[in-house]
């Protein structure tokens, strides 16, 4: 009797926790709310156009032709590399088609027949053509439906080969631009450099913040390649005025979008993944512990984990609300003032916190990085509008200006300020430049301190300055 006495409220310490773990393995999810659908209305209601499905459908389709067309002429360069057939570029070479090929070094490199066929064929199957009906055009957004519904398919999963052909497009078109300046066709280059530019549109307006940060890496591509371009070769003044109104042209994709995006992936995800008690709380299931842990473990340790150790479905969604309030906050201030109310600490506050809500910081992205990405893609506009002002000047007057203030206003309205830190941009003349560049335009950087450095060995690699004309990496593909 004594015995039973000792042992019974083992027993019931154990068997309470067992019980909890066992309903927490047995529960199942409430998937009640379509978020897919909520996203699309929101995106419908900023952008406010008819006809963005069939938009999207158009960007797809040639998406996929560009894709095959690349796909078919590195194929054959394959079966030439096998039979031994051409002169290898570097020693890692297999007839691939590569698009960095051409941009990379100070020069165009000899041997990029594959790429300029590849343009070729993507040129003959209208590709390029049909990209220059869409610039200016209705914003393609992809239809809210999915075929696939699981957890976190949202964000990871859907518009993934879109994104990908995307940016194979685009260093396609990049290198495009380099090959028709080469060439003297400016026509091309405005062209080519339009459709980087609608591509980012669109891939940027999409729901998610992995499709904003694929939008900016292309637009930054675009950008950037110009600027090597205005560094490199001469071009006329109607050119630059044209591809000054390009960039006046293109449509910032908002990056509260996206944030509101990721947010109600993580609502999907948390509707799909936790248990429901009926008044918005609940457990993480243990099938979805496979997220944060090894899947091989079974079902019984991750909802004891789950049930005592994790953080509620309540406590997940209000953590994670309130992180994305702050960061979308920060992006609706107007781009002149977020430099000085600087960008929210978006860190779990210790360690124990970042245990036991953990999902919101393994599903939360870096989103205190990626809160600059619109400065920074504001800041690469100005500053390539600038060298373009500049290029103008040094047609007309066959140097640069002493001061960026000579450009105005025959060349540009004022002066623009740097949206990383609302201050001027750091302009330097320079003489035996070893890229032969006449000048060096750079950002102070976020700190707004000029901290251009004396050893020339460090002016494009500043740990705190951007420059922002920077010469080609002197890089082969071998390395």
């Amino acid at each position: 009797m004594m015995a039973l006495i000792v042992l019974a409220p083992l027993a019931i310490s154990i068997a309470v926790p067992l019980g909890l773990g066992v309903s927490t393995m047995l529960a199942t999810p409430n998937v009640a709310v379509d978020y897919r659908h909520e996203m699309r209305a929101r995106q419908e209601a900023l952008l406010g156009v008819d006809g963005a499905e069939a938009a999207w459908r158009r960007l797809v389709d040639v998406l996929d032709r560009a894709a095959r067309r690349e796909r078919a002429v590195s194929d054959a360069w394959e079966r030439r590399a096998l039979a031994q057939d051409f002169v290898r570029r570097d020693a890692y070479d297999i007839g691939m088609v590569e698009w960095n090929f051409v941009r990379l070094g100070p020069a165009i490199p000899v041997g990029v027949e594959r790429e300029i066929e590849a343009l070729a064929a993507m040129e003959a199957d209208g590709v390029f053509d049909d990209l220059a009906t869409m610039v200016g055009g209705t914003i393609g957004l992809r239809p809210s439906s999915s075929s696939n519904d699981t957890a976190m398919s949202m964000t990871i999963l859907e518009g993934m080969p879109v994104r990908t052909n995307a940016r194979g497009l685009a260093t396609a078109l990049a290198a495009s631009m380099r090959l028709a300046l080469a060439a003297g066709d400016e026509d091309e280059l405005v062209a080519a450099f339009a459709q980087l530019l609608i591509l980012s549109e669109t891939i940027g307006h999409q729901r998610s913040l992995l499709d904003s940060l694929v939008g900016t890496a292309i637009v930054a591509l675009a950008l950037r390649e110009l600027r090597h371009e205005l560094d490199e070769a001469e071009v006329g003044d109607e050119t630059c005025q044209r591809l000054a109104e390009v960039i006046r042209r293109y449509r910032q994709p908002p990056l509260s979008l996206a944030l509101e995006g990721e947010r109600a992936s993580f609502h999907d995800f948390v509707q799909r993944a936790f248990s429901d008690d009926g008044s918005g709380d609940g457990h993480l299931i243990p099938r979805f512990a496979n997220v944060i842990e090894d899947p091989s473990i079974g079902q019984l340790l991750p909802a004891l984990r789950s049930r005592f150790l994790m953080g509620t479905r309540r406590e997940h969604v209000t953590l994670f609300d309130e992180v994305m309030d702050e960061a979308i906050a920060f992006t609706r201030l107007p781009i002149e003032e977020r430099a000085a109310a600087g960008a929210p600490v978006l860190e779990p506050g210790d360690s124990r916190e970042e245990r036991r809500l953990q999902l919101v910081w393994i599903m939360l992205p870096a989103i205190g990085k990626t809160l600059l990405q619109e400065q920074s893609t504001v800041m690469d506009s100005e500053a390539t509008v600038i060298m373009l002002a500049i290029e103008r000047f040094e047609n007309q007057h066959g140097r640069p200006p002493a001061a960026l203030e000579e450009l105005v206003p025959e060349f540009l309205p004022a002066v623009p300020t740097d949206p990383l830190h609302g201050g001027p941009f750091g302009y330097r003349l320079l003489a035996d430049d070893p890229a032969g560049r006449a000048f060096v335009l750079y950002s102070f950087g976020a700190d707004g301190n000029d901290d251009w450095p004396d050893d020339p060995v460090w002016r494009n690699r500043s740990p705190n300055d951007i420059v922002l004309n920077r010469p080609r990496d002197p890089v082969t593909l071998a390395e």
